[in-house]
């Protein structure tokens, strides 16, 4: 079922620890480890379908990868390919990795662009906030900025800017 207006509503989810193996030579992720540690068990979302994002955690959460499935979590999310981008996260960063899952509210009929258009949504914004994203594709920058409101550089907002983030609720 798709909300009102044709709008699909996505729940979020986490942010979960992902269990990951100490090393001499650094921090691993696998496949199997995050199985062995209940990964799964412990959110129960193994067979939903939407976006997830990688992620690391210091003092705050920094985005690294964005990624979707229209069949299931468990099978997308830990690939080879994905576990490999992550470690190589883990080798050059501090903190401890994170999963974050946007779900759909209703599953039944969802079209498979709504997914989509989440992701490179997802994306862009993922990388405004980390120039290190490392999906390769939909990190477009923009040539445009608005001071003191969206990709604007450090420094504090104007009145007006601020009232102009509020109205538009960024």
């Amino acid at each position: 079922m798709v909300e009102k207006n044709n709008k699909t509503n996505f729940k979020v989810y986490g942010p979960y620890l992902i269990p990951y193996e100490n090393f001499k030579y650094g921090r691993h992720i696998s496949r199997k480890y995050v199985e062995k540690e209940g990964f799964w068990e412990e959110n129960e979302l193994e067979e939903d379908v939407g976006c997830y994002i990688f992620s690391m955690k210091t003092k705050n959460f920094t985005p690294y990868y964005v990624g979707k499935t229209a069949d299931w979590f468990k099978g997308e999310c830990f690939s080879n390919d994905k576990v490999h981008k992550y470690n190589g996260v883990l080798t050059k960063r501090k903190g401890k990795p994170y999963m974050f899952f946007l779900v759909p509210e209703y599953k039944t009929n969802l079209p498979k662009n709504k997914i989509k258009d989440l992701e490179s949504f997802l994306i862009h914004q993922a990388y405004t906030v980390n120039s290190e994203l490392i999906n390769s594709y939909g990190k477009n920058e923009f040539e445009w900025t608005i001071g003191g409101v969206m990709r604007g550089g450090k420094g504090s907002s104007s009145h007006s800017s601020s009232k102009f983030k509020k109205m538009i609720k960024l």
